[in-house]
């Protein structure tokens, strides 16, 4: 399957985003001129993330520097999470090692996080004196960061019961005041296209108003499938006559699902 979808990648003259890493790189070094123009065009670099870079990015970074070439990376090694897809930890951490006249700054301050958020991160890192993150202190920066409330742990039986329990758990801070609106609290979940499903159905079940980000592409979203219903509606009624389309439809043939809001007037 691989070596098809390379094949077909090629077919279609079609990159993906390995291809705009791997095939520049490999251009710079068989074109001389490319290769110079690579080193002389840029005079800033900036990386950021840099604690996930894999090895051919690194050596797409040093095919552009030239000898005017000043570097700057950002990162933070215990947020290397892209191991999986080839990564390398030790590149960050040998960034002194494989450029000249290096400096390093520690951003250890800590401008949204509550103190036991703070404390709670350096203690799971484990993090040394000079690395670790700290509350903002500093007036003329803001405010100092809050003192907030210790984070629980809670090992459920399984996911329903999860769902049910964090969902009543929001409605009775809300019920209580202690939450002013709904939108005031969030659930964040490792992919939300496997672990919102069963949120969705306890807060539909207690009529708690709520916005799902990121649980799938634009043609997944519930208004896009009607959209598509509806057109697919037309479609079913069409005729083909010589070289054109021609739409033929009848008004009590469209059914539309939804009573209210843009699509109702869409329908129309």
């Amino acid at each position: 399957p691989y070596l098809t979808y390379n094949s077909l990648l090629k077919e279609t003259r079609s990159f993906d985003f390995a291809d705009l890493i791997n095939i520049t790189y490999k251009k710079i070094l068989e074109d001389s001129n490319l290769g110079k123009l690579a080193k002389e065009k840029f005079e800033y670099l900036l990386i950021d993330e840099y604690q996930d870079f894999n090895r051919v990015q690194e050596a797409l970074l040093k095919s552009f520097m030239g000898k005017k070439s000043k570097l700057m990376v950002v990162g933070d090694k215990n947020q290397s999470i892209y191991g999986f897809r080839g990564s390398d930890v030790t590149i960050f951490d040998n960034f002194d090692r494989n450029f000249s006249d290096v400096k390093t700054y520690y951003l250890k301050k800590n401008y949204r996080s509550t103190k036991k958020v703070i404390s709670l991160s350096n203690s799971f890192f484990s993090l040394e004196r000079k690395e670790a993150v700290k509350p903002n202190e500093d007036l003329n920066d803001g405010p100092k960061n809050l003192d907030g409330t210790l984070l629980q742990a809670v090992k459920y039986p399984d996911t329903l019961t999860e769902a049910k329990e964090n969902v009543l758990y929001i409605k009775d801070l809300y019920d209580k005041g202690k939450l002013k609106r709904y939108s005031d609290a969030a659930i964040i979940f490792r992919s939300v296209k496997g672990g919102a499903k069963d949120y969705i159905k306890e807060l539909k079940k207690l009529d708690m108003p709520f916005e799902v980000i990121g649980d799938g592409g634009l043609l997944e979203e519930e208004y896009i499938i009607e959209l598509l219903n509806c057109f697919q509606q037309v479609i079913n009624e069409q005729d083909i006559s010589n070289d054109y389309w021609k739409i033929k439809i009848e008004h009590n043939k469209i059914k539309p699902s939804i009573s209210k809001g843009p699509l109702q007037v869409f329908y129309s």
